[in-house]
């Protein structure tokens, strides 16, 4: 059976930039040829909706309006489905079923996997304590209040990045990640 790869979680409230310092983080730890994918714990309540129907939308206004026959949003929906109904089935739910994915990775040879929604305590853990964990501040939009919209505390091990900037925030954000990505590289020796 494989070894799981380095675990890089992102954390941080919807709007903040956790796709975007991923990505970045993707790049840079590619361009050192190190093989990365990106994964998300909700990959696979993410893929339900979509069956259903529901897929996800592609803008974050459009995961806010109100899906007329339902009379709730497409952002209730995937947060419902991935908190209570994950309570009723099995806490970890999610996280086995991203696990199992990892783990399937690193069978193709994948030495990273960037995870870039980590909104609970144990899913910060798991990416502790198989990896990293990166909290990302930045502009947000409205939260609405749902346990997966609450900040996670920090820990010592835990890096930070900025995205407050306007203007230049791309470049800042870039060179945050580059470090970071330079310091993963070097205490992994990948």
């Amino acid at each position: 059976m494989a070894k799981l790869p380095v675990i890089i979680g992102f954390a941080g409230r919807a709007g903040s930039g956790k796709d975007t310092t991923a990505a970045l983080m993707k790049r840079e730890l590619e361009v050192a040829g190190i093989k990365v994918t990106t994964d998300m714990v909700a990959a696979g309540l993410k893929a339900m909706l979509a069956v259903i129907g529901y897929p996800t939308p592609d803008t974050h206004t459009e995961k806010e309006r109100v899906i007329p026959e339902l009379g709730c949003t497409w952002r209730h929906l995937a947060q419902t489905l991935g908190t209570e109904w994950r309570s009723m089935v099995h806490p970890r739910l999610w996280m086995y079923s991203l696990e199992q994915r990892a783990l399937q990775a690193a069978e193709h040879g994948i030495e990273v996997v960037l995870v870039t929604d980590v909104r609970h305590d144990f899913e910060a853990e798991f990416a502790r304590s198989n990896g990293y964990l990166i909290h990302v501040e930045g502009p947000t939009t409205t939260a609405s209040g749902h346990s997966s919209e609450l900040p996670l505390l920090r820990q010592s091990e835990d890096f930070f990045v900025s995205n407050f900037e306007r203007g230049d925030s791309q470049q800042s954000l870039s060179q945050q990640v580059w470090l970071i990505a330079t310091l993963i590289r070097e205490e992994r020796q990948l």
